[in-house]
């Protein structure tokens, strides 16, 4: 099944890691706090870190 995580901007993945419990998304993100962000931008633009178990879901 596949997901969407984002906000309401624009978000960018970069790089997927596969850890022993699951994987970290890193990407670019502007959006505000909405959708799957938690927090607000800081700026124009923020580094967005999501950790996931091997199911997809968020931690």
């Amino acid at each position: 099944m596949a997901k969407n995580i984002r906000g309401s901007g624009y978000d960018l993945l970069r790089r997927i890691k596969t850890t022993s419990d699951g994987y970290i998304l890193a990407g670019y993100s502007n959006s505000p706090k909405s959708g799957e962000k938690s927090e607000d931008t800081m700026g124009q633009g923020d580094f967005w870190l999501v950790k996931l178990d091997h199911n997809g879901d968020k931690l």
